[in-house]
């Protein structure tokens, strides 16, 4: 495993050196201090899936099969009946460096999370809670309940546009999603983590500059939030994870990033995701996730109903 992990970091090293990046000359707008600006309104503006699906055999695909694949994912999600209400689609595959992906894995090779026994049963047991729990408001993942959603490390698309707002300073990269809870403090001053005691849905972040590619490490997350959703799978962590990022500005709009957890408890073998973040002038909005949620009361409430029509079925019936 760790002769793995070691070719993972290779890899993704490799990714973002300037022959593989193929954009090795061009120069990043500059902060102050000299590093590369990732400050502005970066979105994720495409439909692929964490995983290779079936119908796609490679990592690169032609712009043809990727609209393909596109129009097959559209098919699962039937027309909405409300003409009035809309969510911000999107309407093509992931786009870095110029190629189109059919997977955000890149490692392994076959484009499937390599989970172990005990992630396999830890995920089936999310994806049943999130089915069946609906006793109590600690029973739902964490979007549900406004504590997390898409930009709780790793940074996960989903197949709608969502839109991240980067602010950057010398000792600190603020990271904001147009999701739940979306803030983000990426430390850049050495400062150290708190105890775990203090472990938070988000964790702790701390970054460091290899050239113009800034290294992210996050640890201390909670124990009672082990997942992290994503189109066409799911990430697992656990306290003793170690999510490891890397964001690399390789053009005027396109900001390429690059993640994997490092956990031998989790996964058989090291993994490696990948795909690219793009500046194309989308606003910011307030999410506003509590003042607006009526999902958490309706999800009870059916669960109340479920129950209620569950006691009726098992009742003596009468002659």
């Amino acid at each position: 495993m760790r002769l793995g992990l070691i070719a993972v970091m290779v890899a993704m090293s490799a990714l973002t050196s300037p022959v593989a990046l193929a954009q090795g000359a061009y120069e990043p707008p500059r902060t102050p201090d000299g590093r590369p600006d990732f400050g502005g309104v970066w979105s994720t503006t495409f439909m692929t899936s964490l995983s290779r699906p079936d119908f796609h055999k490679t990592l690169v695909i032609s712009e043809e099969e990727a609209g393909k694949g596109v129009e097959i994912f559209g098919s699962g999600a039937p027309d909405l009946v409300d003409p009035d209400f809309r969510t911000h689609r999107t309407t093509m595959a992931a786009k870095v460096r110029g190629e189109y992906r059919s997977s955000l894995l890149v490692l392994p090779e076959n484009g499937q999370m390599p989970l172990t026994e005990k992630a396999k049963k830890l995920a089936e047991h999310l994806e049943w809670m999130d089915t069946e729990g609906h006793d109590h408001p600690e029973e739902r993942p964490t979007f549900d309940r406004c504590l997390a959603g898409s930009g709780q490390p790793p940074i996960r698309p989903f197949t709608q546009v969502l839109v991240n707002l980067f602010v950057q300073t010398p000792d600190a990269l603020v990271i904001m999603t147009e999701d739940v809870a979306g803030l983000r403090v990426v430390h850049l001053d050495g400062a150290a983590p708190p105890p775990a005691v203090l472990a938070a849905h988000g964790g702790w972040s701390s970054g460091r500059w290899e050239g113009d590619t800034l290294v992210v490490e996050t640890t201390n997350t909670r124990a009672d939030d082990p997942t992290r959703p994503v189109f066409g799978g799911t990430i697992l962590m656990e306290p003793d994870s170690k999510l490891v990022e890397r964001f690399t500005r390789v053009g005027p709009t396109e900001l390429v990033y690059q993640f994997t957890v490092e956990d031998a408890d989790l996964y058989t073998a090291p993994w490696l995701a990948e795909y690219s973040f793009t500046m194309d002038g989308t606003a910011f909005y307030e999410f506003a996730c509590h003042e607006a949620n009526y999902s958490m009361t309706n999800i009870l409430l059916g669960g109340r109903v479920a129950d209620a029509r569950e006691a009726a079925n098992q009742a003596p019936k009468k002659k």
